[in-house]
């Protein structure tokens, strides 16, 4: 690892942060050529609603479309995150000669945390791997975040609990009213049997008697 690796590694944090401050998950990715960033990214998954705009793809397509090729060699990208297998896999198709990233993902990441798809016989290109630049806070920053968004979960499910609580006894009662099936009173003057109240759902009898007559049609 070199002082340059932390400094873009650094920059994609920034980015990152960034990321999280829209409720994104934060991750963000530098994609460097000869000591100078070519372009940047976060996720922006939520933003877009668009599951594959993760940074990394992001960064690699804004530096297609500014370089004029989708060949990036001699490129080397700075990701916060492991890439999973999407990110990895257009990494080796764009010719990027180096991943540099902060924290492994043991769950979904390509480059040895969960496989290494660099391994397969048949690529025809191996990017160089640098794993844990600023792992520590790559990992926090996931962390907090995931931490955050579970205790929102549980505010809002206490929320609704308590909702429930404040109901007085004959609200609750109409509730459970309101979820059993209705049923119309019988007409008048019919015979005592029938003063039963006549509910809406077919009897199974009714429904293969009304079946028959449809195939008999």
């Amino acid at each position: 690892m070199s002082i340059s690796d932390e400094t873009f590694m650094q920059r994609a944090l920034a980015l990152a942060e960034q990321a999280r401050d829209r409720a994104e998950v934060p991750v963000g990715a530098v994609l460097v050529r000869d000591g100078t960033i070519l372009t940047e990214a976060a996720n922006e998954v939520e933003t877009r609603q668009d599951a594959t705009a993760h940074a990394e793809m992001l960064a690699i397509a804004e530096a297609q479309a500014l370089l004029k090729t989708w060949r990036l060699s001699g490129t080397t990208l700075y990701v916060t995150k492991e890439p999973c297998p999407m990110c990895a896999g257009a990494l080796a198709h764009v010719r990027v000669d180096r991943i540099v990233f902060g924290v492994s993902d043991p769950k979904a990441g390509a480059c040895g945390g969960a496989f290494q798809l660099f391994d397969l016989p048949g690529l025809n290109h191996r990017c160089e791997i640098t794993k844990g630049v600023l792992r520590d806070e790559s990992l926090a920053l996931l962390q907090d975040f995931f931490r955050q968004r579970r205790a929102e979960g549980e505010m809002a499910s206490e929320d609704e609990s308590s909702g429930q609580d404040n109901l007085s006894a004959q609200d609750k009662t109409k509730v459970v009213q309101s979820d059993q099936p209705q049923c119309q009173p019988a007409l008048s003057g019919a015979p005592e049997k029938a003063q039963r109240p006549e509910c809406s759902r077919r009897s199974p009898a009714s429904a293969r008697g009304k079946l028959t007559a449809w195939k008999t049609r």
